[in-house]
């Protein structure tokens, strides 16, 4: 931790010295990133959301002044699954639902981009069953099936480039198993 805590000190003083640096304030991004994995990991969430926080103003500028660069969005894209995570821990639902949308939001642009990407194809579709679940545990169950069903088909897509990803096939067994839940009211145990 401690040496998370010295890149940060440093890359705060990088940052301070030339604000115009995208390198050294990406940097500081990934420096709050770590202190807000660190947090998480000691059951810190007020603190990772904090950290996640200042992270995502920081991507979030990034992303303004570059609108087409796909690390930035993507990176942001990241740390607000992050946050919502964090926010479904402390039971703010209202809070990840927002989060894990806009993670969707910025995925399913980058996707669109990129249709053929496997490796966005499988951000989209966890994004679309993380917001399947969030939607489920705030009442909207037509909300979270159709987020599932999403989830299940770009699962397909990515298991018919690659049918020995024994990843992606527990995953779109997962949305399986969901919509099931959703279409016969019986959960699995």
């Amino acid at each position: 931790e401690s040496y998370f805590n010295d890149a940060y000190k440093i890359r705060v003083g990088l940052v301070n010295s030339d604000a115009s640096n995208k390198k050294w304030r990406k940097d500081l991004a990934l420096s709050y990133m770590s202190l807000g994995d660190i947090a998480d990991g000691q059951g810190k969430t007020s603190a990772a959301l904090v950290h996640f926080g200042a992270a995502r103003d920081i991507f979030e500028k990034l992303v303004a002044e570059s609108p087409t660069d796909a690390n930035w969005r993507q990176s942001l894209s990241g740390v607000c699954s992050k946050i919502a995570k964090d926010k479904k821990l402390s039971g703010d639902l209202d809070g990840a639902i927002l989060g894990y949308t806009e993670a969707l939001t910025i995925r399913t642009q980058l996707l669109a981009e990129n249709s053929e990407n496997i490796n966005l194809m499988t951000s989209v579709a966890t994004s679309e069953f993380l917001v399947g679940q969030i939607s489920l545990l705030r009442g909207a169950k037509a909300d979270a099936l159709v987020h599932y069903q999403r989830s299940r088909d770009l699962r397909k897509r990515v298991l018919d480039s690659n049918p020995t990803d024994n990843g992606s096939r527990k995953a779109l067994d997962d949305a399986e198993i969901a919509i099931a839940a959703i279409n016969t009211g019986v959960q699995e145990k």
